[in-house]
Order: structure tokens, then sequence, then C-alpha cells
């Protein structure tokens, strides 16, 4: 899983060391969205400090791999052809 931030960074990681000896077909990547960010514990928004309009926004985090592994189609992908006994999920 990985972000705006470490998408492009792990995708070169993974080709410079050439996958660590997987086939590229074995890795999957999925990019988390990201979401808004709150200041407090009364949940107030946290703004941009040179836009007092922008929300602030970061990557949703650890929570979002189910919902990742649901909606890019993985987990379907994966149940069809029961070729899977093990995810190895590296946050």
């Amino acid at each position: 899983m990985t972000s705006d931030a470490t998408n492009a960074l792990t995708i070169k990681l993974l080709e410079t060391n050439s996958y660590f000896g997987m086939e590229p077909s074995q890795v999957k990547i999925l990019k988390q969205e990201k979401v808004a960010c709150l200041a407090d514990n009364d949940a107030r928004l946290a703004l941009d400090p040179n836009d007092k309009y922008k929300i602030q926004t970061k990557p949703h985090g650890h929570g979002d791999v189910h919902s990742l592994l649901y909606s890019s189609g993985l987990l379907k992908q994966w149940y069809a052809c029961w070729l899977r006994n093990w995810v190895y999920y590296f946050p």
C-alpha cells in the first residue's frame, strides 16, 4: 500500500532491485487516497496554514488496506483462483 508521497519511490525501489527476486506480477501495489486531517480531539478540520480555505489532507493509513483490497478487485481475483494461502503486508 502506497500513497502519493511514496508510490513512485516504491516502484523505483522494486524495479531497481529486480523486485527482490519476485516476479513483478507477484507484487500488487495499491495506492491509498487522502482524507481530511483533524486538528484536535474535538475533530476540528486542520486548515492549510497558507490558505485558510483549504483543508489539509493525508493518506488514510493502515485501516485503508481492507477497503483497498476489496475496491481494487484483488480479493475477488485471489478468491476466484484460490492460489493464495498467505498475504504478506508490509506497512
